[in-house]
Formats: C-alpha cells, structure tokens, sequence
C-alpha cells in the first residue's frame, strides 16, 4: 500500500543526522550535482550539530572531518536491481534503527516505507516525458523507463518535501500522475564556482578566417538529439559552409535506438576528417571551461531536459546559446537564447550561415543576475530547511 502524503514525517530541531543518499551520481548531471552540493552542505552544516552521512557510488575527495562519514557502494550502483533491493529493504532497516536521522534522496528514487523524515529530488524528465521521449525509445527500454517512473512516483508519496530542479520537471511529473503539488518545491540548481569566477568571463579574440565553432556539452544519450546536429553538419558541408561542433563524447557507447545510424551517419558523410565534426571525450574543470571560451557558441538541441547545467554554464561565460525550442531550455534561459525546432536541422544550418547576426535578438543575462536565480548555496539552504535543520 502507498503512503499517503498526510502521513508524511517531519522534521524537527532533534534532527542530528542527515544521510544523503547520492549512489546514482555516476556521469553526467548527477556527478556535477554531486560535485558541486557536497561542499555546499558541508560549508552549510559547520557547526550545527548534525551528522553528514554520505552513500555514494565511489571514492569522494575532500578533507576528512571528524562529523562526516562516506560509505562508498559501488556495487549497488552498478546493478539496478542491486539498488532497488538497496533503496526499498535494506536503507530503510538500516534507517529504522535512527530515529533522529533525516533522509535526501538525491536521485530520483526513495524508499516507499519511510522510517524517518525524506527528502527526494526527482531530477529526470526521460521517465515521464511520454510526448518527447519515452514514444522515441525503443519497446523494452521504454517498458522499463515506465516501471522506474512508477517506482519513482511511489517513493514520492509520503516524502516531507518533493523537489524539482524547474518548473518544467513538476510539471512534467505531477501530469503523469505524481503526487499533489502540495509538498512539492522547485529548487533550481546553481552555477559551478568556477563558472562565476570573473575571471573566467575573460574570451579570447577569434581569429580572422577561421570556421565558426560551437560547443556540444553532452554525454551520449538518446535526450541529447546529437542525430539532430549530425544532419545539420551533413546540409553545411554540402552547401560550403565551414563551421565546426565539438562534443563533449567520444561515442563509444549510446543510445540503442540511434546510435548505429549516428555512427555510420558520420563515417558515411566523414563529419570527423572534413573538420566538421571534432570528438573531444569526456572534459572537467579547467579544461572544460577553456573549451567553452574557445567556441564562438554553444549547442543545446536537447529534446527532454529537467535543467541542463551547460545552460548556465554557457551563459554564466557570456557564450550565446542555440537551444531547442522546448519548456526546459526556454524556463531556464528566457530571452538569453536563440531557439530552433529540434526536428527541423535546417533551422540550425540558417543560424550558422546568418551568424553573428541572429544574436542582435538576444539579450545576455548579466552575471549577477544569473546568481541570484541559480545559486549552489541557495539550493542547498532550502534542501536543509525542508529537512528542518535549523540554522545556526
């Protein structure tokens, strides 16, 4: 029998352990979340007289502290079915035994039975968004995504508070069926640190002559739409135009349903050797931020997001941004984009021939603007108060 949300625990000042529950942050958006919430909670808690409990798919680095504790799984993070055995009998035993704890499920999932107060972020559109995703996926991946949407759904139920990282995704959530908006809350995510250093809105000159270069940041997965830019490089070169995406992937895995003909789609049209296409892999810190510097813009043609962090990320560096006309991109951008039909490549192709030009119709978000809508620290003050603890 499902919990109902009236019955939700809560949480009080004798609250003196918190666990976060993060064994899903693996690639991707959840590893930068992870990244970039870890520290904030530890910053925020100094001093309060609450436990931080980590669960976690591997080794996290920072300097030990006598009230933190890190238990890394990576074998029930590996396994789906390991997890669920995880997520909905052994943490809530191991939780009954801690009457004082709290709970942030940070990945979607939480436990149906809830022995203490629970927190979840359900930060995945691709397991509800029927229209833009699940209808383009294949029978038996598509079965599955509607089975862990179901779980998640359940797991929602009960919770002292449902968080969402945008309008978009409750949305999204509470019209396949998800539990009433009343214990819901949309938390958006911050900027990284190193994005809003001053410092690095410094862009180097582009050179005179060279093809125009936009940035992919991405891993590759179905939601990403890189069939979309293919096309769209495959019109450019047959029309003459020299212009350049990187891509944060080398490809080497992908999405069943599309990732034969991408591969062929490339090899047949050589995107890579004309110069059109470039496979970067896999870039962090530094070295990403540089790669974004270097682009003269930078690419979103996603077709199912609940955020997309290189949407700040890209803005918060002053890169103008081509995004795909859908809820996400526009909720989280607003005017300081331009925006194409992510079915119709030839809408790209137009923006690359015209650009700069088109960019007159964009008004750039200021640097303090974007702080104050996307904010790490503020994201993580409301997660804690919705957990109640309280501040110093």
């Amino acid at each position: 029998m499902v919990p109902d949300d009236s019955a939700a625990p809560t949480i009080g000042n004798g609250t003196n352990e918190l666990w976060v529950h993060a064994l899903a942050a693996k690639v991707g958006g959840g590893l930068t979340y992870l990244h970039a919430v870890v520290p904030e909670l530890i910053a925020q808690l100094e001093g309060r007289n609450v436990r931080l409990i980590l669960l976690l798919p591997e080794d996290y680095e920072f300097e030990p502290l006598p009230w933190v504790s890190v238990y890394t799984m990576t074998a029930v993070s590996g396994s789906p079915v390991a997890r669920i055995i995880f997520d909905q009998v052994l943490l809530p035993i191991w939780l009954a035994f801690r009457p004082r704890a709290a709970l942030f499920c940070s990945g979607n999932f939480a436990p149906v039975a809830k022995p203490v107060a629970t927190v979840v972020l359900v930060r995945n559109a691709i397991y509800f968004d029927k229209r833009d995703f699940l209808d383009r996926e294949r029978w038996s991946r598509r079965l599955l995504l509607r089975l862990q949407g179901a779980l998640i759904r359940m797991g929602a139920r009960g919770c002292a508070s449902v968080h969402f990282p945008s309008q978009y995704m409750r949305r999204t959530f509470e019209s396949s069926r998800g539990p009433s908006a009343q214990r819901g809350r949309v938390n958006y995510y911050g900027i990284g640190r190193r994005f809003s250093d001053e410092l690095s809105m410094q862009c180097p000159e582009r050179e005179q002559g060279r093809p125009y270069r936009f940035l992919m940041v991405m891993n590759y997965t179905l939601q990403k739409n890189l069939s979309f830019v293919l096309r769209a490089l495959a019109k450019a070169k047959a029309e003459g135009l020299q212009v350049r995406v990187t891509v944060t992937s080398k490809l080497a895995n992908g999405p069943r349903v599309s990732r034969d003909w991408d591969r062929h789609f490339i090899a047949s049209r050589e995107l890579v050797e004309s110069g059109h296409l470039e496979l970067a892999g896999p870039l962090y810190g530094r070295e990403l931020i540089d790669m974004y510097l270097a682009s003269d813009g930078c690419l979103m043609p996603s077709f199912c997001e609940s955020f997309a962090h290189p949407l700040v990320e890209a803005m918060s560096l002053g890169k103008p941004l081509i995004c795909a006309d859908r809820p996400f991109a526009r909720e989280i951008c607003g005017d300081g984009a331009l925006y194409v039909d992510p079915e119709r490549p030839e809408e790209l192709v137009r923006l690359w021939w015209d650009w700069p030009a088109p960019l007159i119709d964009v008004r750039p978000r200021t640097r303090a603007e974007l702080l104050r809508t996307f904010s790490w620290s503020a994201h993580v003050a409301r997660l804690l108060d919705d957990l109640g603890v309280q501040p110093v």
